[in-house]
This record gives structure tokens, sequence and C-alpha cells, in this order.
């Protein structure tokens, strides 16, 4: 399979033409949901543009190409439309990119010879949803985390929810949020690189993992200011917030400086409910590792809020 890669934040009009031809035709020969009509609904709510674009069909033209044409001029970006791709559940619209590299800094090929095609002697970690790698590529040093294949608790309208949230990362740009170096999915694979952390996690330095000396206070004070840095600017982000839900001591990384870069804050929308009879929060393994965390509020009704993070932060600072 050839390998291409795109950046997220890239303009629409930077698609390579063969690319851009193969999608407009798949979505140009249906009229359904998964169709160019499918498409327009959720791009244009201009009715006299819709009419416009279903005559471009009568004069020889791409009904999709002209829909993109124009939603282009609106500054939007490949990660744009991939992100509606994905609401729309049209894996095949989205296979045609082979491969969605975030920054282009490190491709699938690079990951897999850096850590011998994923062997158990490069794995540092295993959570509920990934495996935990790290690889050295190009002299520099990233951590890899892979989506569990074979994970019960996440069936496809999940995992598409949450890749839809994933895919609006490489928008976050702030010196206490971990930086998201790519977003791989290609050959079956989820991978989510990121820079290593030369002091791991605020869990392994409270615990004085490896014999490593306690934090002073006030380096543990400005770590605590540099994670309510995060919180509010996830919380204030224009035009959506985000809400994260899963703030623990273990997903506060630490760079060479001791800076806080929170992690893994979208984790949450893996996480999977019940509804018997009202909406509950499921306590799986992986809810029960956080439950500590966690206020009554969200155990009971399953439901974030940015309060749910306040008090989240004020379990984590005692």
């Amino acid at each position: 399979m050839a390998e291409l890669s795109l950046s997220f934040n890239a303009s629409l009009f930077e698609v390579p033409p063969i690319l851009m031809e193969h999608f407009c035709e798949l979505m140009d020969c249906s009229d359904g949901d998964l169709g160019w009509k499918g498409l327009a609904e959720r791009l244009s709510s201009d009715w006299m543009d819709f009419r416009k674009i279903e005559r471009c069909a009568e004069q020889g033209k791409s009904r999709t190409k002209e829909l993109l044409w124009r939603w282009a001029h609106k500054n939007k970006t490949i990660g744009d439309l991939l992100e509606v791709l994905h609401e729309m559940g049209h894996q095949r619209a989205i296979t045609l990119f082979k491969e969605i590299n975030v920054l282009s800094r490190v491709s699938f090929k690079e990951i897999t010879e850096a850590t011998h095609n994923f062997h158990k002697d490069f794995l540092i970690g295993e959570g509920h949803f990934f495996d935990i790698f790290k690889a050295e590529v190009k002299k520099k040093l990233y951590v890899v985390k892979v989506l569990k294949q074979k994970n019960q608790d996440v069936d496809q309208k999940t995992l598409n929810h949450f890749m839809s949230k994933w895919k609006t990362l490489p928008r976050v740009q702030h010196v206490n949020i971990i930086k998201l170096v790519g977003c791989i999915t290609m050959e079956g694979f989820t991978c989510l690189v990121y820079p290593n952390m030369t002091n791991g996690s605020l869990f392994r330095r409270l615990h004085c993992a490896n014999s490593t000396t306690p934090l002073p206070w006030q380096i543990w004070y400005n770590i605590l200011l540099d994670v309510a840095h995060a919180i509010y600017y996830l919380h204030t982000m224009n035009p959506s917030p985000v809400t994260c839900g899963n703030i623990t001591s273990k997903n506060i990384l630490l760079d060479q400086h001791f800076q806080a870069k929170l992690s893994d804050f979208a984790m949450v929308h893996l996480r999977t409910y019940q509804i018997n009879p009202i909406y509950t929060i499921k306590m799986d393994y992986a809810t029960l590792q956080f439950l500590g965390y966690l206020p009554e509020e969200y155990i009971r009704g399953g439901e974030l809020s940015p309060k749910t993070d306040v008090y989240i932060y004020g379990v984590v600072s005692v």
C-alpha cells in the first residue's frame, strides 16, 4: 500500500489532484446519506447553493468538487473534511487518504521500524485502550500509543466518536498541553505519537519511582499552576470548549524542566455507558482505576461538565 502523509491543518486546496478526483467520484456516485447530498447537508445550510451544486451534473461537472471548492474558500482544512467523514461514518471515503499523519513528522513506516513491528521488547506500558511503546526516530525519542485492535469495550460507533474528537487536537496549541506529533491510521492500526517527556508522569514522581527524590514544594506548586492554565485554556476554546474528564496524576507529564503537560484528556470519549434504566457510567476496570477522582454527580449521571474537571483538579491538588 502506498503511503500518503497529509497535514490536518493544510488547506483543502492542498489535497493532491488524483486523491481529490477519486474522492469526488466516490461521493458523486451516490445521492444517499453517504453520497454528495449527505456531505452537502453537513457543509452548507444554504438552499440556493444546494440547488446550484445539484445542477452541476447537468453541465458535466462534479457536484462534490463544486461543493468542496466553495467550502475550501471558508478556510476549511483536510482535518475539517475528515472530521465530517467520521461523523458520517464513511469509512470507504476515509480509507482513500490511506495514512493520516497530523504533522507529517513521523510516518507509520518509521514507527514500525523503530518498534520492530510493535515488538513486546519496546512495550513500556499498557492501558485499558492502548498499548504504549517507545520509539526512536531520527535520533528523537517518541511515545507511541497503539489502540488495541481487540477491545470489547470499544465498538465502531464509540471509536468513530473518539476519533472525531481526537482529530481536533492539532488545533490545540498550549505550552501546558502535550503536543500531538502524529495521529496515524493505517493497515488496521491507530497510533497516537507524542514526544517523550524526560521526567515521566506526576504519578511516578509523587511515588518516587526509580528512587527519585520527592518534589520540592515550589516545583509542585508550579505544576499545579501549569495544569490549571491547561484546563482553563481547554474550557475557553472557541468555538468548541473541551471538557477533559480524565485529569489524573498519570496524565500529567513533566518535561526536563518539570513543566507540566496535560495529556489523554480526550480518552474519556472512549468510555462506554449503560442505560439501565437511567443514564449511568459503566463501572468497567478502566473507570474503577480513577473512580476516586470522580464527583458523585458524574458517577450517577455520566455527563461531563467543566465542574467535573474542577472537582477532579481539586482531588489531584490535595
